[in-house]
């Protein structure tokens, strides 16, 4: 018999994506296995199709997962038992022993993440605790560097989305960028033995089976995608659970003991993984159906644990059923290596947080399942403390409705339109806010906002963005300038501040850059920071760039002179911090950053030039300070002073309250303030008559012109109130 043929289900729609649930009931109904033909692929939605799908390795191979995994979820046989040996036999990393060993462990690290929001009353359940969670501690088993966490997430986001599911260019394309950085790691494993499990399979391997670099690099991203996503989906499905069943929630608190059964019966109800992928090897008979060679199968297991004929009663949680016959991590040969390790992390985490807040109030505004049909879990879930006031307006549809609207700007090379404004008395004055030319400034700071956003179209802005971030560059130095050579009149030299935030957003993309160096020697004699990349003393024995260099500023307009628009020494403070960002904190920049803080610190004797507002110049400062110059948190008292002083004396744009708004929620430990000023920015974002529109950000030395865009208006709001 032949499946039955399903011409209606797209696994990509937005109805499936909200509640895949009815259409597994409805197909259920009708028989065990479907054939979608909009995806080309078998549907299995019965318990026992599914089971005997996956506990038959001869006849339905994991191939499919190759080009995702070719080491564990795209090998089968042999070679696949004495990986999994390697890796959980008897005192291997992933043993079940080795891994209750970690418990210790996962108490600190969520001890140390609830300490951080300790005195919020909101944050975000999910961003702030139940993801780092895990990240932290599976960074910490394959002793993977802890400062690529986030971006190790972000990559793990874009894995499982259906962009990546459904498009495998897509997919191809991010793990292209990161793939660099993890080989990286494995070379420095290789060459200094360190603690972790990656190290261990290094310099001490089994005889069962020996890793050659390639499959490490795999093994570690399948790993960490395991590791990132598992853990959070189940843990905020579980509080979904206990917030909408308040008996469960009392039972919970009064018998923590029955967390684990608690948790294994929501794996069952939703499942965190709901679709694993199998290749038919040749024709086979599953359930009575004849499932033909060389067919994709997409086993359902979120449907299999609604099976009627299996669970009574299956969309209800129900702590007395059981739970022997639930297949969260799949079954057979190729279940989870990491099962063990997420049930873990995921008790530990339930049971602190909930005895350290007992009464918390979900925002159910602030819920929406993450747009991926294969796993199961929300995007945002807000927490409010005790009895705080419930915020008039959504921040997760603000924040919705900025994303679209970048989208919407954002021309098909990539470019977001950098506008100018001229004072009055100048030409085009009367012309308001204008376009003249590509600005790889305005495009990196508004790239630079989004890294951290996990949205399927802010995935597209970046692809795009980043295409036209590199085709502005001019020269083989990776060198940046605000204008390309385009203007006769107003030509302009490299300069390092648009070089600086291109590169920043570049590398965390996986882009290579050999621009660092020469920063490096951008300096005056006092350590500071020039603006412009000019010949000098310190690149002499640099002759093809010291030659390149002289070249460039031989095409510099001298009218740019005449209008005192720039000089060749100028130095600029927001310019630095964005630089040092760039370059980090090391001992090559060791100088460089106390003389920067020296000069801060004495800011009533500093002069801006380009960014004529010290709010900028501090907004700099703390980006910079959150994105690996840690040393600038040493300036956050002096900051949260001055800008208190600002926004108590001063009528702000949106602009600049969005900035005000990332400031405060890292310099202040005032709640009352960085609330009020999120829910001014909410209120001024949802008026009817709002629109996005471009305020300067920054200008020529002689107030000639200032930049901006609508775009970066937008950006910075989304980069605070994310």
């Amino acid at each position: 018999m032949s499946a039955f043929p399903t011409s209606d289900l797209d696994l990509t729609s937005t109805a499936f994506l909200s509640d895949p649930y009815p259409a597994y009931r409805a197909l259920q109904q009708i028989g065990p296995i479907h054939y979608l033909e909009k995806h080309q692929q078998y549907f299995v939605v019965s318990y026992a199709a599914c089971k005997e799908v996956l506990a038959n390795t001869e006849d339905f191979h994991s191939s499919i997962n190759a080009s995702f995994d070719p080491v564990l979820l795209g090998g089968d046989g042999k070679v696949h038992l004495s990986r999994r040996k390697a890796l959980e036999g008897i005192g291997r990393p992933f043993n079940k022993i080795r891994i209750d060993e970690w418990e210790s462990r996962i108490r600190k690290i969520c001890h140390d993440l609830l300490g951080v929001i300790d005195e919020r009353t909101h944050f975000d359940f999910l961003a702030d605790y139940a993801a780092p969670l895990p990240s932290l501690v599976i960074l910490d088993v394959l002793g993977v560097y802890e400062h690529l966490g986030s971006m190790l997430r972000n990559w793990t986001d874009v894995a499982v989305s259906n962009s990546s599911i459904h498009n495998m260019e897509y997919s191809v394309l991010h793990w292209d960028r990161l793939k660099p950085i993890l080989a990286q790691f494995i070379e420095d494993c290789y060459q200094e033995p360190r603690d972790g499990a990656i190290s261990e399979l290094i310099h001490h391997p089994k005889e069962e089976y020996v890793f050659n670099k390639e499959e490490l690099i795999q093994l570690t991203k399948i790993l960490l995608v395991g590791g990132n996503e598992t853990t959070p989906n189940l843990m905020g499905n579980f509080l979904y659970d206990i917030q909408c069943n308040e008996a469960l929630g009392e039972q919970m608190k009064t018998h923590p003991t029955l967390m684990m059964t608690a948790l294994r019966e929501c794996m069952r109800r939703v499942s965190p993984t709901q679709i694993v992928h199998r290749v038919a090897a040749r024709d086979t008979p599953v359930e009575g159906y004849v499932i033909p060679k060389g067919s994709n199968l997409a086993v359902c297991l979120g449907a299999a644990h609604r099976d009627e004929a299996v669970f009574e009663q299956p969309s209800h949680f129900d702590m007395e059923r059981d739970l022997k016959k639930i297949i969260p991590f799949g079954w057979g040969p190729h279940h989870c290596i990491g099962s063990r390790l997420a049930l873990l992390e995921a008790r530990i985490g339930m049971e602190i947080f909930l005895e350290k807040y007992p009464d918390i109030h979900l925002e159910q505004n602030s819920l929406e399942f993450r747009p991926s049909s294969h796993v199961r879990g929300f995007r945002q879930m807000d927490i409010r403390l005790g009895n705080t006031v419930t915020p008039r307006f959504s921040k997760e549809k603000s924040l919705e409705n900025i994303i679209l609207f970048l989208h919407r700007s954002q021309m098909d090379d990539g470019e977001f339109r950098s506008l100018e404004k001229y004072p009055e008395g100048f030409p085009f004055h009367e012309n308001g806010w204008m376009y003249t030319s590509a600005s790889p400034f305005i495009q990196g700071n508004i790239l630079f906002s989004l890294l951290d956003v996990k949205h399927p179209l802010v995935d597209e802005i970046m692809q795009k963005g980043i295409m036209f971030l590199k085709a502005q560059l001019d020269n083989p130095y990776d060198l940046w300038r605000y204008w390309q050579h385009d203007s006769p009149n107003l030509n302009v030299p490299l300069d390092v501040d648009d070089t600086a935030i291109a590169s920043f957003v570049l590398e965390k993309n996986g882009v290579r850059l050999k621009n660092k160096d020469i920063l490096h020697l951008n300096l005056n004699d006092e350590h500071r920071i020039l603006t412009w990349v000019i010949p000098n003393k310190k690149t002499w024995w640099k002759f093809r760039l010291n030659q390149f260099l002289k070249k460039d500023w031989e095409k510099v307009s001298a009218k740019v002179f005449e209008l005192n628009m720039l000089e060749h020494n100028d130095t600029e403070p927001a310019v630095a911090a964005n630089v040092l960002m760039y370059l980090g904190e090391q001992k090559k920049t060791d100088k460089i950053i106390k003389q920067f803080i020296q000069d801060i610190e004495k800011r009533k004797e500093m002069t801006l030039f380009f960014y004529d507002d010290i709010l900028v110049v501090y907004y700099h400062i703390v980006r910079a300070a959150e994105n690996g110059v840690p040393s600038f948190r040493k300036l956050y008292d002096i900051i949260n002073t001055d800008v208190l002083g600002i926004i108590s004396d001063t009528s702000l744009n949106i602009m600049k309250k969005s900035m005000v708004l990332y400031i405060m929620k890292h310099v202040s430990k005032n709640d009352g303030i960085i609330r009020k000023i999120e829910l001014e920015l909410l209120a001024e974002i949802n008026d009817a008559e709002f629109q996005w529109k471009a305020y300067p950000y920054f200008c020529s030395k002689s107030r000639i012109f200032c930049g901006g865009s609508p775009g970066l208006t937008a950006a910075f709001a989304l980069h605070a109130l994310s």
